[in-house]
């Protein structure tokens, strides 16, 4: 799930802002909180449910900041989740001291160390001191490596709906292309779409060429050779 509520709920100006419409933010943390647990009680019992707590980032611009304390245990604690993927990959995040909060046993947190927002690459050191600094709230076996955010997920299904093939690299596992491409291309976040050799662009413009109907018009322009 890509849930925006609870990072939401973490900015104090989103706070003071449901206030002056005469809400109670730490009310409506219990509330959504109520709110994803009714609608995933009734899943199969081998299901693993994971949730993304997305500040979002359109055209690089994120929509909130604020460190995670005060939705934290509502997330960790009242609700029947067992992944959590977080954004820590820059300093709007917060401290890792929320983490404490996380129960110890089976549930997982995946910090987002690895940032997608750019192209420059993180050394083994810094990530290593990053989930020692991390492992002195939780143990480091819930701990867990993924980028912090999922525009390449939302992206693939934009193209799987457009009904054609398309390849893919994972950039994590080619870090020479992931260091490289930013420059190459002239965009500096990813996912990025190449179509016949020139580039589309990244997570956002994909979705308003979706909804507008211009991506499907360019998919299928493509010839594709058996």
């Amino acid at each position: 799930m890509d849930d925006i509520f609870f990072a939401y709920l973490c900015d104090p100006n989103h706070r003071t802002t449901r206030m002056k419409f005469g809400e109670d933010p730490d009310e409506l943390i219990e509330k959504y909180a109520w709110m994803l647990n009714e609608a995933i009680k009734d899943r199969p019992k081998d299901m693993t449910v994971g949730m993304h707590l997305c500040r979002g980032n359109f055209k690089s611009n994120f929509a909130a900041q604020g460190a995670y304390d005060p939705t934290v245990d509502a997330v960790f604690n009242k609700i029947d989740l067992d992944v959590y993927f977080m954004e820590y990959d820059d300093e709007r995040s917060g401290g890792l001291e929320p983490l404490k909060y996380l129960p110890k046993g089976n549930k997982r947190v995946m910090p987002g160390f690895i940032t997608t927002k750019q192209g420059k690459l993180e050394t083994l050191d810094f990530l290593k001191k990053k989930f020692e600094e991390a492992s002195k709230y939780i143990s480091i076996d819930q701990l867990g490596i993924a980028p912090q955010c999922g525009f390449s997920s939302k992206a693939s299904q934009i193209l799987i709906a457009c009904g054609k093939p398309f390849s893919f690299v994972d950039i994590l596992s080619n870090p020479e292309i992931r260091a490289n491409l930013p420059e190459y291309s002239s965009w500096p976040t990813f996912p990025q779409l190449f179509v016949k050799g020139e580039l589309v662009g990244g997570s956002d413009i994909l979705s308003e060429l979706h909804e507008n109907g211009e991506l499907q018009k360019i998919i299928d322009e493509v010839v594709i050779e058996e």
